[in-house]
């Protein structure tokens, strides 16, 4: 396998309105890029038009490649899919649904390059959420806070990681906490870790789904359950 310098990964679920343009803006900004890079889509067993028109794309550009799944796993199965098949030294996590711009991965990578950071993550200055998701995703980045001592502004954000070092780090969340466990225990391995403004779009289609009451009790679970193992932090992420 063939290491590039970049992949710009996304999930997508049913996003038909909205991930062909995403996808076209991810692939812009490898034109830009100086090295070689990809895009790759996870499809996360999508049941409407998303596969027929990622697989027009795929024909388009050889530059774009979709791993599809048989049926949904949710996020702890397409996030940790995104980082196992990506092949660039960095990998960009966006999402497909118009959110972010996935041409602020230049943007990341200079930051990294200059600052010597392992992670840039994004925060959002002006969310584009009703006022529970707001609350929803506040009270995550406060919690990891109060728990682990991390203070970041947007765990759910749009983020760049070096694979070498986050790839090999075992994960054991299933739920959106998946994000923030692959951060503390990159950080607590030493990892350089530098934050930058973004913008926050309005999604271009589909559904959000990340702020149901389960998918919350989900990751608040995955949230302690981290926090035990952390007084045991070398047998469970060494």
């Amino acid at each position: 396998m063939t290491e590039l310098e970049l992949t710009i990964a996304m999930p997508a679920l049913n996003e038909e309105e909205g991930v062909e343009a995403t996808v076209r803006e991810a692939l812009s900004a490898l034109d830009d890029l100086d090295a070689p890079g990809e895009v790759l889509v996870v499809d996360d067993g999508s049941t409407d038009r998303t596969p027929e028109i990622l697989a027009a794309l795929t024909a388009e550009d050889s530059r774009l490649r979709v791993y599809t799944h048989a049926r949904n796993l949710g996020i702890g199965g397409f996030n940790r899919r995104m980082i196992e098949e990506a092949r660039g030294r960095w990998v960009l996590f966006t999402s497909s649904d118009g959110e972010f711009d996935p041409r602020e991965a230049l943007r990341f990578l200079a930051v990294a390059r200059e600052q010597g950071a392992d992670a840039v993550l994004g925060y959002r200055t002006d969310k584009t959420y009703d006022a529970w998701r707001n609350v929803v995703s506040s009270s995550f980045n406060a919690l990891t806070y109060l728990c682990f001592g991390a203070r970041f502004r947007d765990i759910g954000s749009m983020r760049l990681l070096r694979r070498e070092l986050f790839h090999p780090l075992p994960l054991y969340s299933q739920s959106a906490f998946l994000n923030a466990e692959r951060l503390l225990a990159g950080r607590r391995r030493g990892a350089v870790i530098v934050e930058v403004p973004i913008e926050h779009r309005s999604r271009r289609g589909g559904v959000a789904r990340g702020a149901k009451p389960r998918r919350v009790v989900e990751a608040a679970r995955d949230l302690a359950l981290t926090r035990a193992r952390w007084f045991r932090f070398d047998r469970y992420y060494g």
